[in-house]
């Protein structure tokens, strides 16, 4: 059986390009000997080649639309800001458009179906989000990673200019159309079926695939590795280290006012580390205004900025620093808390819904609305070393609690209950390769 894995997110993604990357490489260990595998990518594809070629896979590059063309042109033109911009006014005015009816059943798409045929696709996994899930019919089984737009009205990366009705048509139609739906925790399946049950989706569709570590993160380090980073950038001895690219949900601004109270309340001057993108105008915008109250604060030699670093270098930031701080907004699971776990990391971030599960008792939790406890988690880690070998201990012990293993029985057999769904014609389409 064809198997086609839809591998469109770039590095600067972040974690959905994390994601799939742990579903490639997990992928061709799962399922029959028989099975063939297809990675399709949009141009030009950031994972490692040898993740797809010394597996044997064969990729294919999906055509570039007119109105796919015209996009990027206007965002190379004006900027992704003002094109948003000017996409949404027009869609308010368009009758049939995503905005003005958010959960119709759109139409399939006849080129990307030609395109599937040509393939011979039969089963497809959708790890990042794609409206090709319901307009190719094709079996998929999609990921779908959070709902955080339903639950937080504030920011504007999940809210503004027809984002929250892209991911309301999104999620609707596939769970009224996926055979399954992987999600990455309980509480991500309590709140897809509260959420959208109502569309046709049962429990029995939706499985449960905790995330992996990224493979950056597993690789040992020596100790002459770590002082080759350390020395590259000028790292101090103990430091805090938050990897997350520059939107509003990940509270870098709460963060730096409570390094501020740290220093001026408890008498604590660590320096914090911050790697991450700040691509794309909402990015760069949020960026400046961080890095404007580190100013305004008298932080700058307590904050450091590395930009985007190369994965080889992830793991010794790990293992050099003094914590993982991560006061996100976003959860129900995050890659960075199970990366800090396996390096024995301390970890400090949100004591919200979901990563309160994810932690599992591994970390320190704050209000991450309020910087003054989130000074007092960051300081208890600083100032307490049994506190601090206490959690790298538990965070060790869940680390080794789920790896690559568990992951690939539980993609395996997801993958296995779609191939008998194909093979009896109980599936929910019908497929393009179905007999007539």
């Amino acid at each position: 059986m064809l198997i086609g894995i839809h591998a469109v997110a770039p590095k600067s993604n972040g974690g959905v390009f994390r994601y799939t990357e742990s579903l490639i490489e997990r992928l061709g260990e799962t399922g029959s000997p028989d099975d063939r595998f297809l990675v399709l990518v949009d141009g030009d594809m950031d994972y490692p080649p040898s993740l797809v070629e010394k597996k044997g896979w064969a990729t294919a590059s999906y055509a570039r639309t007119a109105l796919g063309w015209l996009q990027s042109l206007a965002v190379k033109t004006v900027g992704d800001e003002v094109a948003r911009r000017l996409w949404y006014a027009g869609a308010k005015i368009w009758p049939k458009s995503v905005v003005a009816q958010p959960i119709r059943v759109p139409r399939p798409d006849s080129r990307l179906e030609s395109f599937h045929r040509t393939q011979g696709t039969e089963v497809m996994f959708y790890p990042a989000y794609s409206d090709a899930v319901f307009r190719v019919r094709v079996p998929a089984i999609a990921t779908v990673h959070d709902l955080n737009h339903r639950f937080y009205d504030e920011f504007p990366e999940i809210r503004a200019y027809g984002e929250y009705e892209r991911r309301e048509r999104f999620f609707v139609n596939v769970c009224r159309t996926a055979e399954t739906v992987l999600v990455e925790s309980e509480t991500g399946k309590e709140d897809l079926l509260n959420c959208y049950g109502g569309f046709g989706l049962d429990e029995a569709r939706v499985v449960v695939l905790p995330m992996l570590p990224s493979r950056a993160a597993t690789t040992a380090t020596s100790p002459r590795e770590r002082d080759a980073v350390q020395e590259r950038y000028g790292l101090p001895r103990d430091f805090l280290f938050y990897p997350a690219q520059f939107w509003p949900h990940k509270n870098h601004l709460r963060l730096i006012e409570s390094l501020a109270i740290l220093r001026d309340d408890h008498g604590l001057e660590p320096t914090l580390v911050l790697v991450g993108s700040n691509r794309n105008s909402l990015r760069k915008r949020t960026f400046a205004e961080v890095m404007r109250r580190v100013g305004e604060l008298g932080l700058e030699r307590r904050v450091l900025y590395l930009g985007e670093v190369p994965d080889q270098d992830l793991p010794a930031l790990y293992d050099l620093s003094m914590a993982l701080v991560m006061p996100t907004f976003f959860g129900p699971t995050n890659i960075p808390i199970l990366e800090a776990f396996l390096r024995g990391c301390p970890v400090v971030t949100s004591d919200i819904r979901g990563l309160r599960d994810q932690s599992g008792g591994g970390a320190v939790l704050v209000d991450p609305r309020s910087p003054q406890d989130m000074a007092a988690g960051i300081g208890t880690v600083l100032a307490d070393s049994g506190r601090r070998a206490e959690l790298v201990a538990r965070g060790r012990e869940l680390s080794a609690s789920y790896g690559p293993s568990e992951y690939g029985k539980i993609l395996s057999a997801a993958l296995s209950t779609v191939k008998d769904r194909i093979s009896s014609g109980e599936t929910r389409i019908r497929p393009l390769t179905a007999r007539r």
